[in-house]
């Protein structure tokens, strides 16, 4: 296994950037996602990793040693596509083993090979089966017994799990996530969902544009984003525009906001976030909470099975809160919205 580094690196294509002084470090064994719209130069960064594109400018480091000069067979590196990518005349057996025979292999070395890795990925039972004869969930492990049966240092995922329904795809998540731990194989995905992300990854990259804007832990990027786009693009979100005027106090454009000292990330922030779940209801005539509550109106509610998302209006501010079904609620009832200090995120409205 190996650590990646990307340093400083720099790629155009038709005199287009795509990826602008990147800089990314990833450690033996770990799994991290780089997340971000389409375009932003997420699978550039695995062809460049790779091998199948070279930087204009910068280095890419497995270990202490560049892997610049390394030609894209030598490098032990696996990769896995969106599309599967299998030989349709193929069985699942000779799809699986198609990179060890091209190596020359002895025959037992091979067998050996193949039955520890379809021991792995559960699919002793389809190996004289064709692509054709397999499920979705079936194709993608067999892409990933390929790719994991060489034994690559690094395991690449580009957007693997798009082309599987809801149900699989969470499936497939847990699958690989349980996989990568027990091989320890150090492991890049690139995807632009966020809840996959999040779920699979020890850090992740947000990135825009060709650069990464913030990489931490998930919870870190989720509840104290970097910024105003980081956190929209992170699902649903509530942003106050205003100002920070001291030390843990905001003035928002719904009134003042106390917030916890520890969660303040720039004396200039003129942006609070607060996520659904963490926004609190409370009863009219409760006088047990002072602090960051509000007047407001709930003007939707929207049933979503365990949950309800309701939306209220703080003034002329729609505000999103998440609670557990089962309370008596209408439009039009007046209530009170809480904002714990604690939950919110004080950050820059833009970049």
């Amino acid at each position: 296994m190996a650590s990646v580094h990307l340093k400083n690196i720099r790629k155009s294509f038709s005199n287009q950037q795509v990826i602008d002084h990147l800089r990314l470090d990833v450690e033996d064994g770990e799994f991290v996602s780089i997340l971000g719209p389409s375009g932003c130069g997420k699978t550039t960064c695995l062809r460049l990793i790779s091998g199948l594109e070279s930087p204009d400018k910068g280095d890419i480091c497995f270990g202490n040693v560049s892997i610049l000069a390394t030609a894209p067979e030598k490098r032990g590196v696996g990769m896995v596509f969106q599309h599967y990518a299998l030989f349709p005349h193929m069985t699942v057996e000779q799809n699986v083993i198609f990179g060890l025979k091209i190596r020359g292999e002895p025959k037992d070395v091979i067998q050996r090979k193949l039955d520890d890795i379809l021991d792995i990925v559960q699919l002793q039972a389809e190996v004289r089966k064709y692509p054709a004869e397999l499920s979705g969930g079936q194709m993608q492990r067999v892409a990933l017994a390929r790719t994991l049966i060489t034994h690559p240092n690094v395991l690449l995922l580009d957007e693997p799990f798009a082309n599987l329904d809801a149900n699989l795809r969470n499936d497939m998540r847990a699958f690989v996530r349980d996989l990568q731990q027990r091989m320890g194989i150090t492991t890049i995905l690139v995807t632009h969902d966020q809840q996959e992300a999040m779920e699979l990854s020890s850090r992740v990259a947000v990135m825009f544009d060709g650069k990464i804007v913030q990489y931490d832990k998930p919870e870190k990027i989720f509840y104290q984003p970097k910024d105003a786009r980081i956190a929209g693009f992170l699902g649903s979100v509530n942003l106050l525009s205003g100002r920070a005027i001291a030390s843990g106090e905001f003035e928002s454009e719904i009134g003042h906001l106390v917030v916890d000292c520890q969660f303040i990330s720039a004396a200039d922030s003129d942006m609070a976030s607060v996520r659904p779940e963490r926004v609190q209801l409370v009863e009219l005539g409760n006088q047990t909470i002072r602090e960051n509550c509000f007047l407001a109106t709930i003007r939707q509610i929207r049933f979503n099975g365990a949950f309800n998302e309701i939306t209220l209006l703080v003034g002329n501010k729609a505000i999103i809160c998440i609670e557990l079904s089962g309370k008596e609620r209408a439009s039009g009832q007046q209530i009170l919205v809480h904002f714990p200090r604690e939950d919110l995120w004080m950050m820059q409205g833009t970049q």
